[in-house]
């Protein structure tokens, strides 16, 4: 892998790491990914909601900032309209949607509000 070709990045024996250095924990690290693509964001593909940030309150009530991520679950839904499977990854509150309302009605809000499926 020539150094060029990944501006912006650090070549590692194990693959690519890619972004702006992270710190958690203590440690400053880079998001990695093996085969050298970058990793899938952690949004709902059908509303679009991501993590939030927050702040953790100790007892003291000391604040760090901190993220809230969303309960993402990658699952599988059949479309009877379409004749076939989707694999999405949606929060557990859109599978409480999707349960109420029909996978074929979430699907017909998302497209219109301009979510590509």
């Amino acid at each position: 892998m020539p150094p060029q070709a990944y501006e912006g990045c650090v070549i590692c024996p194990v693959g690519v790491y890619f972004g702006a250095l992270s710190r958690q924990s203590g440690f400053f690290f880079l998001e990695h990914e093996a085969n050298g693509n970058r990793t899938m964001a952690r949004k709902d593909q059908l509303t679009g909601r991501g993590p939030r940030s927050g702040n953790s309150i100790s007892h003291a009530h000391n604040k760090t900032k901190r993220w809230f991520k969303i309960n993402l679950q990658k699952k599988r839904f059949y479309i009877p309209e379409e004749d076939r499977w989707i694999t999405l990854r949606v929060s557990a509150k859109t599978l409480k949607t999707i349960n109420k309302k029909g996978i074929s009605e979430v699907l017909k809000e998302a497209r219109r509000q301009g979510i590509k499926i």
